[in-house]
């Protein structure tokens, strides 16, 4: 699919505050409205795991970058609670910057690190853009999108997501490709680059960081697409009606999950 009206606007360097502050349907706002409407209507308070990530997307685009974002707190000085890391926080938003923990940031690099030495990787980072952001007009709802690319190789058309998770082993990470939407920000994130590829960089948060990168099937990304398309219409009709509905108040028939039977079965618990 393309744009309305075949306007694409491809930014580099946007600020990300002033991405965020776009009106417009996002990966991230897809994943929550395939939880409910209600979710997509509520701002997101950022968690440790998505600050970990942050820093993480920042810093692989380069020590400047990331000192231009945030101030490194010593480990010396307490938190945000002491005196001392109370002044320590002020100076840091005077000048624009969030706050990471010197603990965390070595957490960061290692990451990082690990990241950018697998061989495949490299391939994908030569040459690659850092948070390109895109916008365009959604054909069937007129809805503005955006999106906002961790990785974009243009020479080898690969478009790729960095992910931080606890577990980036295949089974964890589809676990949580499920649970958090990632295969509707890509079906998203494809629309206005249809010719590219899709790949996922999942690198654990924790020591040794390892590494592993995925690519989306293609059979669910048809399914991705086609679950995309029913969420626009339902957001546009949201926006129409200023009703944000959550989940079904009808009584429903709950069925105990298959493994808890037969866990029972078998004793234990």
């Amino acid at each position: 699919m393309t744009a309305r009206d075949g306007t694409i606007r491809i930014v580099e360097g946007m600020d990300e505050a002033e991405y965020h502050a776009v009106d417009a349907t996002g990966g991230s706002g897809l994943g929550r409205a395939s939880k409910s409407m209600a979710d997509l209507n509520e701002l997101v308070t950022p968690t440790e795991r998505m600050n970990f990530g942050s820093a993480t997307h920042c810093y692989l685009r380069g020590i400047g970058a990331f000192a231009a974002a945030y101030a490194v707190r010593p480990a010396g000085i307490g938190d945000g609670r002491s005196k001392a890391g109370k002044a320590f926080a002020e100076e840091a938003a005077s000048a624009g910057k969030q706050v990471i923990d010197a603990a965390d940031f070595e957490g960061v690099k290692r990451a990082v690190a690990s990241i950018e030495a697998a061989p495949v990787e490299r391939d994908i980072l030569a040459g690659a853009k850092h948070e390109v952001s895109i916008f365009w007009t959604h054909d069937e709802t007129g809805l503005p999108c955006k999106l906002r690319l961790d990785i974009w190789n243009q020479n080898a058309a690969i478009v790729a997501d960095v992910k931080t998770t606890r577990d980036a082993r295949p089974h964890s990470f589809a676990t949580s490709m499920a649970t958090f939407g990632y295969l509707l920000q890509a079906a998203h994130y494809l629309e206005p680059l249809p010719e590219s590829l899709w790949v996922w960089i999942c690198v654990e948060n924790v020591a040794p960081y390892n590494v592993a990168i995925y690519q989306a099937d293609p059979d669910d990304l048809v399914w991705a697409r086609d679950k995309r398309a029913g969420l626009m219409a339902r957001i546009a009709e949201c926006k129409k009606t200023n009703v944000w509905p959550g989940y079904s108040a009808e009584p429903r028939i709950l069925t105990l999950p298959r493994w808890a039977r037969e866990d029972g079965e078998n004793g234990n618990g």
